[in-house]
């Protein structure tokens, strides 16, 4: 664009002489070789820079011929439809313009203003003013209230009802304008505007903004994802005006301002106000303070606002109700309780288990649990693989569980009881404050310890040796199976059974269907057995000269930690075996 108003003031005449050097005669030169220039004057209302239909034409204004070097040849003025002629103009090229007067500090020139003249041609132009053209980035330095242009993408449609507020993104920065004139601008135009600076609530705004459409649907605006304080102050103001997208905040409070409705929502990083406008249909009855309900994403336009201290602050203002998602946090917390004796008698120790789970989908929060021990019963001891247990009140808090985590408390608890009978203990969890339980039927769970004399914790563990080889040849691999059965009454606990092996049996492996066996001291061990419960230990053995003849070999068990056995006579078994020795090859006297 060629700015010919900041030539300056008066445009200086050049005249089409030459002048003696030497006196004051001069010699006119006559130039018959002459054209003319013919054009329009206009106001380019919408910054196209061609004159259409829309653009008002500028009567009674002057328009100035002028060379490039910044002489005035001719003035002229412009007759009521704008338009102006310049005739007897010598062949050449020239610059057509308007004084500096016309201009002020408002208006520029625009481009195109050079023309050339032809002999006996009229050479037209249509010379255009209008107002300055900013980036958006450069807006908020422009001084004082000034009719400006500027161009962006919208970040959402011109409503036909509300304040007339657009909001448009640049290269970089984004802009808010209010009272836009047209009706039916949608999100993602390309535009361009003319509109007045303003300043409202500490920010600079256009008003009266009148917009032309450049590409319909231009572009898809994308939201910047922030955090809800970073949005309570636009970043520090860098991003006043922009789309933005908050996730995962919960609804603090609701209030009604001048009819809208206003949230407090918080995702932990600070609280932001959400501006719902009256005119808009929105579900207020699911937008309210509920624990378990959170804001899963909400889109929104950054508007600022000035509080009684005089800080600023920013309001998130959604588009319409498809900005805003909501989810309800749902989890499935358990508690199961375990036992490692089921009867026990005064001065025992027993253990309680209790485990909780979460199935999801969400992570559960605060999540606590009571433990209530029976009475008669003394805790000796609480460890938690998580969290902290209170053993003031029974309270175990394991914080946040997330979907699919579990973890386990056990409680060591003297039976210091002279009762007999069903003790219970029972472990409850407590509501969750901000989570939806979805199956409450699994929030309780007991174990029951059955107190009894300490003759009747009676369980007959019998001890039981087969082999399927009683007879074996030096050198020959065979199996020999350790059974241990349960016949009850009670659960047997803390088993352990040796087995015995005679000097020439190798053993070569030992595998348990329960337990452990200790390669050193030959013992096998269980936690328990239940009633008719049996476990099996299979030892691979070879037998070597040592055996030859005749051994035995014995299993025996070492007694329980608990209970008594009522029948002693089946707590051992044994077998025999008969070991011949290696046969040896009818061909081992021959020489070959």
């Amino acid at each position: 664009m060629s700015y010919y108003a900041r030539w300056g003031g008066a445009i200086v005449a050049a005249a089409l002489v030459s002048a003696c050097s030497a006196s004051d005669d001069v010699t006119r030169v006559d130039v018959e070789a002459t054209g003319s220039v013919a054009g329009t004057l206009f106001l380019d209302t919408d910054g196209g820079g061609a004159l259409d239909g829309g653009d008002p034409r500028l009567d009674a204004r002057t328009v100035t011929l002028g060379t490039s070097a910044g002489g005035s040849i001719r003035d002229v003025v412009t007759d009521t439809a704008g338009g102006f002629s310049i005739e007897e103009v010598p062949v050449g090229t020239y610059v057509v313009g308007v004084p500096a007067s016309l201009l002020g500090d408002t208006l520029v020139l625009e481009s195109p203003t050079s023309v050339t003249v032809r002999q006996n041609e009229i050479s037209t132009v249509d010379l255009g003013v209008s107002f300055p053209s900013f980036d958006i980035e450069a807006i908020g330095g422009v001084e004082g209230s000034r009719r400006i242009f500027t161009s962006g993408i919208a970040l959402n449609e011109r409503l036909p009802f509300g304040d007339g507020r657009v909001h448009l993104r640049g290269a970089q920065d984004a802009l808010r304008m209010v009272d836009v004139d047209r009706v039916g601008l949608g999100t993602g135009d390309s535009v361009r505007v003319l509109g007045r600076t303003e300043v409202r609530q500490g920010r600079t705004v256009l008003a009266d903004a009148t917009v032309s459409v450049l590409i319909p649907r231009a572009s898809v605006p994308a939201p910047i994802e922030v955090g809800t304080g970073v949005a309570a102050t636009a970043d520090a103001g860098a991003i006043d005006a922009d789309l933005v997208r908050i996730r995962d905040a919960r609804i603090l409070d609701t209030t009604t301002v001048a009819g809208d409705r206003v949230l407090t929502v918080d995702d932990g990083s600070g609280p932001v106000d959400v501006l719902l406008q009256a005119f808009q249909t929105y579900d207020l009855g699911a937008l309210v303070p509920d624990p378990v309900v959170r804001i899963a994403e909400m889109t929104g336009l950054l508007v600022p606002q000035v509080i009684g201290s005089g800080a600023q602050v920013w309001r998130l203002v959604p588009r319409g109700p498809f900005d805003i998602s909501t989810r309800t946090e749902r989890v499935d917390v358990s508690v199961v309780t375990g036992l490692d004796f089921p009867v026990a008698s005064r001065g025992d120790t027993v253990t309680y288990s209790v485990a909780v789970a979460n199935a999801g989908p969400a992570t559960a929060t605060g999540v606590q649990l009571v433990d209530s021990l029976p009475p008669g019963f003394t805790l000796l001891e609480a460890l938690p693989t998580r969290g902290v247990f209170d053993t003031a009140t029974n309270r175990w808090n394991l914080g946040d569980l997330i979907a699919g985590a579990a973890d386990t408390l056990d409680l060591r608890v003297r039976v210091s009881t002279e009762l007999f009978g069903d003790f219970e203990n029972r472990a409850r969890l407590l509501p969750l404050a901000s989570e939806l339980d979805t199956n409450s039927g699994n929030d309780l769970s007991s174990a029951v310890v059955e107190v009894v004399e300490p003759e009747d914790k009676l369980a007959d563990l019998r001890v039981r040796l087969e082999t399927a080889d009683t007879d074996v040849t030096v050198g020959q691999e065979f199996e020999l199976v350790v059974s241990a059965v349960n016949a009850g009454p009670l659960t047997v606990s803390a088993v352990q059974i040796r087995d015995s092996l005679p000097a020439g049996i190798q053993l070569i492996s030992a595998t348990t269907s329960r337990g452990s066996r200790d390669g050193s001291s030959a013992v096998w061990s269980l936690d328990s057995i239940p009633l008719n419960g049996i476990e099996t230990l299979r030892l691979r053995v070879r037998a070597t000269d040592q055996a030859v003849g005749t051994v035995t070999v014995r299993a025996f068990s070492l007694g329980t930690r608990r209970e008594n056995d009522p029948v002693p006579s089946n707590d051992s078994a044994e077998v025999t075996l008969t070991v011949a020795p290696a046969q040896e090859s009818p061909l081992s006297d021959q020489v070959p």
